[in-house]
């Protein structure tokens, strides 16, 4: 799950480092760029995206709706979503605001968040593994991450 899941971390890097480079000079450009990203993307997905679903063989319609935790995981993973949109958004601003670097530097360093995204995600998928249960792996690094907090 942690490798999976480390795509959303990769696209807001993505998204901050191209709009870094052109927000000084060029500001249009970080509009234009990932929208002919995402354009390439879609035709490759339009070209080798299976048509029917049921032609896989996976699950049949009655199958899809008995799968447990959908509801939970949904629900975790809109929370996540809104913390990690919080950061994509506010944090170039308060280090701009704070510590004075330019909009393109504070772009720059906000991938920092998302870097340890994508590490401690693939790193905690793979403790999980280990230990054989998420909950444990879960609530001990909250637990850890708590005193990151407590000044705020």
């Amino acid at each position: 799950m942690g490798i999976w899941y480390s795509h959303g971390s990769f696209g807001n890097m993505l998204g901050s480092l191209i709009a870094g480079v052109f927000v000084n000079d060029a500001w249009g450009w970080s509009f234009i760029v990932p929208g002919l990203l995402i354009l390439g993307m879609g035709l490759l997905t339009f070209l080798f995206l299976v048509p029917y679903p049921e032609e896989l063989g996976l699950f049949k319609p009655d199958e899809r709706e008995k799968l447990e935790g959908v509801t939970e995981y949904s629900l975790c993973l809109f929370c996540t979503k809104l913390v990690s949109y919080t950061f994509l958004f506010w944090l170039p601003s308060y280090i701009r605001d704070t510590i004075g670097l330019t909009a393109s530097n504070s772009a720059y360093l906000s991938t920092v968040f998302d870097m340890g995204g994508i590490v401690g995600g693939i790193l905690a998928g793979h403790l999980s593994d280990i230990v054989s249960s998420s909950s444990t792996v879960c609530s001990v690094l909250l637990a850890l991450g708590v005193p990151s907090v407590s000044d705020l």
